[in-house]
């Protein structure tokens, strides 16, 4: 479904230290979300994601991630927001984690 040199392989070592070093993290926030795979794979590992993306596109944007969200059944899992991650009022939460993961993803059409 996805091509990227070692993207996947990426992914599930980021999901992989969470579980190993922080397992009783519920939330994340995945801010710049790009296409949604890693707030897609976070939430199918049973976390809520709060996904940042001021992108509207529906094929690496906004729009991408909540057609993932419905495909997937994450609705409720997935909280989408179209904006810039200064516009969510999440710095005035406290998180446990910061993580980069920023691969390169393409879907194949």
């Amino acid at each position: 479904m996805w091509s990227g040199s070692g993207t996947v392989k990426n992914l599930l070592k980021t999901v992989a230290i969470i579980k190993r070093h922080c397992p009783e993290a519920r939330a994340i926030a995945d801010i710049g979300s790009g296409n949604g795979i890693a707030s897609i794979a976070f939430a199918l590992e049973g976390h809520k994601v709060f996904s940042i993306e001021p992108d509207p596109s529906i094929v690496i944007g906004a729009g991408a991630i909540r057609k993932l969200t419905n495909e997937y059944h994450l609705n409720g899992k997935v909280i989408v927001s179209q904006c810039f991650g200064e516009a969510t009022g999440l710095q005035d939460r406290q998180w446990m984690w910061c993580i980069s993961v920023r691969p390169c993803i393409t879907p194949k059409i």
